[in-house]
């Protein structure tokens, strides 16, 4: 079944939006992530401001999300491939896990808090092709959430899928 693309916007409709709405992304992507931050604290660490009674690594997980926006205002025109998101996840995962981590495939088992579910480990290739077929999806509202639950789902990095 093909959905209408009820938020269908042109690329400078799109990097408008992503800039206007910075501070509030960044914001609800920490959350997520567990990271105790308001929006005040938000908007304070991305204009440089100090913000006291947060942990210098809640910081700068807040400043990894912020320069993920960026990349990715940047690189809008970039097609959304594996490669694409190993620069994200090195972005947003640099204060996270170890470096010889950042950017590539997990090859061991992940625990995910709160289940007893484990993901699989699969190929690089299995990954990109999964990423492919989402691509497929002519509604780019519907596309945006199936690949963001799928990377949450086969967590195909070491940690920060859901940031991705």
């Amino acid at each position: 079944m093909i959905l209408q693309d009820k938020y269908a916007m042109d690329i400078e409709e799109n990097i408008w939006i992503a800039k206007r709405l910075l501070v509030d992304s960044v914001y609800t992507s920490a959350n997520l992530e567990g990271i105790a931050v308001t929006f005040a604290q938000t908007q304070d660490i991305l204009n440089n401001v100090n913000v006291s009674h947060l942990t210098p690594k809640d910081i700068n997980k807040v400043c990894c999300l912020r320069d993920a926006w960026e990349y990715m205002i940047e690189h809008i025109h970039d097609e959304l491939n594996m490669g694409y998101l190993m620069n994200i996840h090195e972005l947003i995962a640099r204060f996270d896990v170890p470096y010889s981590y950042l950017g590539r495939i997990r090859t061991d088992d992940v625990i995910i808090s709160g289940t007893n579910w484990r993901p699989e480990v699969h190929s690089v290739e299995y990954y990109h092709k999964g990423l492919m077929e989402l691509q497929d999806n002519p509604n780019v509202t519907d596309r945006a959430i199936r690949t963001g639950l799928w990377l949450m789902r086969c967590q195909v990095f070491k940690d920060g899928n859901k940031r991705i």
